[in-house]
């Protein structure tokens, strides 16, 4: 009995032992890791991240439980998982500048930040990031420190600016310019790389390059590719502010695409509108490009209805969001539109039926793994107000 007591406690420590094989993160408050960072000798590895971050979890399930990564990473790191809308997370969140997610933050003891990326990485990667952290003279905190006391060497400007790019920072922006400044051509391969990755300032040196030199960036890259950026450089200088009047996106757009243009400006008028907060002009561009285009593109149909949910109270407009939001559902069903349609039944006070579609979201869902805290919330609700 007592070889068989033996033997199972055995088989119980590899199978825990089995079970263990990935990152070990540490659990305590903030002020104990500091600690215990300082006690080690090791750097912080801090994986910034949210409930409903898709990517979030995609690395959580794939990348930190791999032998290697844990290897790596329980020997040189004092590794900790931290919701960043949560607990000590919110103010941490803040206190580091976290925006997007996941955020993979390396600290030293005194909670400096030494190194940083944002985005999904694979396990090559991740284990790639980590070594960077390690290497005084790779990690991010020294690069800045070279770059402040003034080093301008071409290629120290260009990893630099690869580093501030991964991390989501928006001084890659002015580095891009400070770095093309150094380069007598342009249009090497590995300058137009970068300025197809990066230049995306509607005003900046970089992006009018880019649109004047169209043609040969389509032949270098693909017109799909140059397209893509294009629009996407469009988008974030609408969010970020950098367009100070609609007509700089309306001359891209119409340089781009031509003829073809005027769907694609409305629906980029909608949005900047938005973003300005301009709310009575978009609610009549909205209507009219609803009525002009009709549109069948799920997402873009969702995001109206959405948007007349959230800054919108008269019944007759919210009658015409939830058309919007049933229409998306009827072309694509999935938890994000759903949602929507629940949300405005909530808001219209038809409660059965928001309860029917705030199930069905939660039960999409689930199906599809995706996080649902917002919607068992507005669930409540419902169930509150009965």
């Amino acid at each position: 009995m007592k070889n068989l007591f033996c033997a199972l406690a055995l088989l119980l420590f590899v199978t825990m032992a089995d079970a263990q094989t990935g990152i070990q993160f540490t659990h305590g408050t903030w002020s104990e890791v500091l600690e215990q960072a300082e006690a080690s000798g090791k750097l912080i590895f801090v994986d910034a991240y949210t409930t409903w971050c898709g990517p979030c979890k995609k690395m959580s399930r794939e990348v930190f439980p791999d032998e290697k990564v844990g290897a790596f990473f329980n020997e040189h790191f004092i590794n900790v998982k931290m919701d960043m809308e949560r607990g000590e997370g919110v103010e941490l969140a803040q206190r580091y500048n976290v925006r997007a997610y996941p955020t993979l933050l390396f600290l030293d003891a005194d909670g400096q930040v030494v190194h940083r990326a944002v985005g999904y990485r694979d396990t090559d990667d991740f284990l790639a990031l980590g070594q960077e952290a390690l290497d005084p003279e790779r990690r991010l905190g020294a690069l800045d420190a070279r770059y402040a006391r003034g080093e301008r060497d071409p290629e120290f400007l260009y990893k630099y600016l690869l580093a501030k790019a991964n991390a989501y920072d928006p001084a890659a922006t002015e580095l891009l310019d400070v770095y093309l400044n150094t380069q007598d051509d342009w249009s090497t391969r590995r300058n137009m790389e970068v300025i197809l990755r990066f230049g995306k300032r509607l005003n900046g040196q970089a992006f009018r390059y880019l649109m004047d030199h169209l043609d040969a960036f389509e032949d270098t890259f693909g017109a799909r590719a140059v397209r893509q950026h294009l629009e996407m450089a469009v988008q974030e200088s609408m969010a970020n502010g950098y367009v100070s009047e609609f007509g700089e996106v309306e001359r891209v757009l119409r340089e781009v695409h031509g003829e073809g243009a005027d769907e694609l400006v409305e629906r980029y008028r909608m949005n900047y509108l938005l973003y300005q907060n301009r709310l009575d002009e978009y609610r009549r561009v909205a209507a009219d490009y609803m009525r002009r285009f009709k549109p069948r593109d799920p997402e873009l149909l969702n995001n109206v209805a959405w948007a007349y949910y959230l800054h919108e109270d008269d019944p007759a407009l919210l009658r015409q969001a939830l058309k919007w939001a049933r229409k998306s559902v009827k072309l694509d069903e999935a938890y994000y539109n759903t949602d929507t349609v629940a949300a405005l039944y909530f808001k219209l006070g038809k409660l059965k039926q928001a309860r029917k579609w705030a199930e069905k979201a939660i039960a999409l869902a689930k199906a599809s793994d995706q996080d649902y805290t917002s919607t068992a919330e507005l669930l409540e609700k419902i169930t509150q107000a009965r």
